[in-house]
């Protein structure tokens, strides 16, 4: 199946939209990798990476995107995603995606737009912590998590390290899965979580008899 993504390019220093493959090997060749990496921009779209973009030589050209704290290599891919964690086309417009966009080009290792890759990365992130927007309720007033990055093991807050679904970011930041519930199928009445596959009733939200999930 087709769907409708936005890709940023770093070598023609473009952004602008396109009909990819919805699925793994559609993502590789739209962004030209073989590895990919998620990161979320909002509650309908993810922007795709090259999961090993960093460890190429000689290194792609890079981008900055927006509100994120750290300049990305290589090029980029904005799809959508469903309520089952199926990748399905962008929501986003390319006019949107360009505004949060700007190429870096081929600055030298470690200076990238006043950047220093060898800075620690908590500090980096300390930095863009007193800029997020406190919620109104004051619930998670330190951070509001707007700044997040997963994979099929979960989801990890890149501002403070919260783990926002499943075990975090690569397993690493829980033991117990904060589980994403989302349906088995249209008429099925129970659900399934996107990360540890445990599955519940919709309805009395019990864990089903002999489920193995974990959390």
């Amino acid at each position: 199946m087709f769907i409708q993504a936005i890709k940023i390019d770093v070598i023609k220093k473009e952004v602008y939209g396109l009909q990819i493959n919805g699925n793994l090997e559609g993502l590789y060749s739209a962004i030209g990798c073989d590895n990919v990496e998620c990161i979320g921009l909002n509650r309908g779209n993810d922007l795709w990476i090259d999961g090993e973009g960093l460890l190429r030589h000689p290194q792609p050209p890079r981008f900055k995107l927006k509100g994120y704290p750290l300049a990305l290599t290589g090029n980029g891919l904005v799809c959508g995603f469903d309520g089952e964690g199926g990748t399905i086309g962008t929501t986003l417009t390319v006019q949107a995606v360009a505004a949060l966009v700007t190429f870096l080009g081929d600055e030298p290792d470690g200076q990238m737009a006043g950047l220093d890759l060898f800075q620690p990365l908590i500090e980096v992130l300390e930095q863009g912590r007193s800029s997020l927007p406190v919620q109104p309720d004051g619930v998670g007033a330190e951070c509001n998590h707007l700044v997040r990055q997963g994979d099929n093991y979960g989801e990890t807050c890149l501002v403070c390290g919260s783990v926002t679904g499943g075990y975090g970011y690569w397993g690493e930041g829980s033991s117990e899965c904060l589980h994403q519930w989302a349906s088995m199928g249209g008429d099925s009445i129970f659900e399934i979580c996107l990360y540890c596959q445990r599955t519940r009733s919709k309805a009395s939200h019990s864990p089903i008899k002999g489920d193995k999930g974990s959390g």
